[in-house]
């Protein structure tokens, strides 16, 4: 339950460009790069069985090793890594449609051309556990699969990205 709440925090943390978690009162100045607790429980998860995710259980995630301090009543990624993979993870645990994850990491000003650059390394992990993700990336922005997600791609993955390198 705890993976499963953590790549819940990473894919809004990551996905809505949230620095860290509120951890204070609501009716405290919220940092407009905070997410509070409260946005982040409800609704169901699976791990090993449904459950409903509570403030509490999110709070309990961010007391783990995952997570360091960012100041009184901030709590963040202890390590960009921890985050990247766990948002990828989710996306992959909630079966996204690949038309949802490329709105997510093709930057549309550049006519589907390019990768969003903060979102490189979680399109190699996505790249890594969803074929039909990898395709998209080594099609628009190949370079993102050099990172350290490339040590995870099979012999196959490997050969598409390099023609699509250098095809490019």
């Amino acid at each position: 339950q705890r993976l499963a709440i953590a790549s819940r925090i990473a894919g809004v943390t990551q996905f809505a460009n949230k620095y860290a978690v509120w951890t204070g009162s609501e009716a405290d100045r919220l940092p407009d790069e905070d997410v509070l607790i409260a946005d982040l429980a409800g609704d169901k998860e699976f791990g090993p069985d449904e459950f409903t995710v509570s403030a509490d259980s999110v709070r309990e995630v961010l007391d783990t090793g995952l997570f360091s301090s960012r100041g009184q009543n901030r709590i963040g990624w202890a390590h960009q890594t921890y985050a990247e993979f766990l948002a990828a993870r989710f996306c992959k645990r909630r079966e996204m449609p690949i038309s949802q994850i490329r709105n997510l990491i093709v930057h549309p000003a550049l006519g589907a051309k390019r990768l969003v650059p903060q979102m490189h390394e979680i399109a190699a992990w996505m790249s890594v556990m969803m074929p039909e993700v990898l395709e998209v990336v080594a099609n628009t922005d190949p370079e993102a699969l050099l990172g350290a997600a490339a040590a995870s791609l099979s012999d196959r993955q490997r050969q598409l990205v390099v023609e699509s390198i250098l095809e490019q």
